[in-house]
């Protein structure tokens, strides 16, 4: 039952850090086009 749980929790973990990956890539790639729109 606790591997099971650490499992669960590293998955959640991975989840959380693959979401905040994605979300800073969108940022960069919004700015870039942004600063191209300025120039």
């Amino acid at each position: 039952a606790a591997d099971q749980e650490n499992e669960q929790r590293r998955r959640l973990e991975q989840a959380a850090a693959d979401a905040l990956n994605n979300a800073s890539e969108e940022v960069i790639k919004r700015n870039k086009l942004n600063q191209k729109k300025q120039q």
